[in-house]
Parts: structure tokens; C-alpha cells; sequence
């Protein structure tokens, strides 16, 4: 089955591009918000590749991103100027967010495949 004629796969493109949009739309309104906000986004990008990957390559990519984002965070967080620490700082918090979506969609994801192969219909 293609991914345009997969009803969920339409329903988590959908969810995922006006979240992206809302995360965007809200960090020029207050930007305290991106430390929670980005979960959506993330869970939604990390259930496609999960299901839509059949030879694993991506599915590790937010995960990857975030882990790739922490790591900045602490290296700037351990430099000398105010700036660059504050800077730091909120990259290391930032990352939290899409890390907590990724894991979060990779145990729904296990999660589902056990139910599936478990024979668990009705």
C-alpha cells in the first residue's frame, strides 16, 4: 500500500504539518512555550518514519536530531560568555521536548506491533 492511500498515514502528515505550523506560529508569540510544544511534531514524524521505513534507515533520524541538539546545548552551556551559556542552556531544554515525542511514538509504535501480531482483535 502506498502512503497516499493509507488513511492514518494522510491523518499523521495532516496532525504533523499544522503542528509544525502552530509550533512556528507560537514562537514568535511567546516562546516559552516551544519547550513542551514540539512534542506533537515529533511524535507524528517519528510514527511516519516508523511506518512508512521498511529498511530502518530513518526511523532512528528524530531521535538522532535531538541527541545531535543536546549535544550542542552542553558544549555552549560550558562556554565562558553569558550569552553563549544562555544559549546553551536553552538548546539542551529545547531538545527535551522532541525526544520525549520520539520515544513516546517508538512505544506506540512496539506497542501496536505487539498488539497485532498478538492476535488481539476484538
Amino acid at each position: 500500500m502506498t502512503f497516499w492511500k493509507n488513511r492514518a498515514n494522510l491523518i499523521l502528515l495532516t496532525v504533523l504539518l499544522l503542528s509544525l505550523a502552530l509550533c512556528v506560529g507560537f514562537w514568535f508569540w511567546d516562546i516559552s512555550w516551544l519547550l513542551f510544544l514540539p512534542t506533537l511534531p515529533a511524535f507524528c514524524l517519528q510514527l511516519l518514519l516508523c511506518r512508512m521505513d521498511r529498511r530502518k534507515l530513518l526511523r532512528p533520524l528524530p531521535l538522532c536530531l535531538a541527541a545531535a541538539m543536546a549535544a550542542l546545548g552542553v558544549y555552549y552551556a560550558q562556554r565562558p560568555g553569558f550569552g553563549e551559556s544562555l544559549f546553551g542552556v536553552i538548546l539542551l531544554l529545547g531538545s527535551i521536548s522532541p525526544a520525549a515525542g520520539a520515544a513516546l511514538a517508538w512505544a506506540v509504535w512496539g506497542f501496536c506491533r505487539f498488539y497485532r501480531r498478538d492476535g488481539g482483535s476484538g
